[in-house]
This record gives structure tokens, C-alpha cells and sequence, in this order.
């Protein structure tokens, strides 16, 4: 039998939220590759946030140009935040 330990939700859900707010729809980002340098690394535009049971932020589905992928966050890095403006 597996042991929980206390406050083991409380963390899950602190985590999600924390997800929530920092990746959201329309944000810019690049999906990490463990077979590829950080140059050669996908871009891509967030188009769904994809929840669990308990409502935790999991993954993302993005828009690329190769097509629409389904990510998990921790496999995301955020580029540019929607609504923000660039100060290139």
C-alpha cells in the first residue's frame, strides 16, 4: 500500500496554480528536446490548457509550424507572455 504523505494535495494544487499563472493562452514558447541543442528547439503558440481530475495544469497544447503538439509544462519555456509587448 502505497503511504501519502500530509499536505501531499496541497502542494499538487500550490504547483497547478503556480503553472496556471505563469503559461497561458496566446503565450509564446519553446518545447524543450532532450535530442536537440536549445537553438534547434520547436516554437510554438499556446492554444488549450489540458487539466486533470482534480483541475491541476498538466500540459498545453500548442500550435507549431509542423502542426498542433500536446506538452507537458515542464517541457515548456515562455518566451513571450500574451498581451505583453516586446521590447525588441
Amino acid at each position: 500500500m502505497e503511504k501519502r504523505v500530509p499536505g501531499e494535495s496541497t502542494r499538487t494544487q500550490q504547483m497547478a496554480t503556480t503553472a496556471t499563472t505563469l503559461l497561458s493562452v496566446g503565450d509564446v514558447v519553446l518545447i524543450q528536446d532532450d535530442n536537440s541543442p536549445h537553438s534547434m528547439w520547436s516554437m510554438g503558440r499556446v492554444t488549450e490548457v489540458v487539466t486533470d481530475k482534480l483541475g491541476c495544469v498538466r500540459a498545453m497544447v500548442l500550435r507549431t509550424a509542423m502542426g498542433v503538439l500536446r506538452r507537458l509544462i515542464y517541457r515548456l519555456v515562455t518566451l513571450l507572455q500574451y498581451g505583453q509587448k516586446s521590447e525588441l
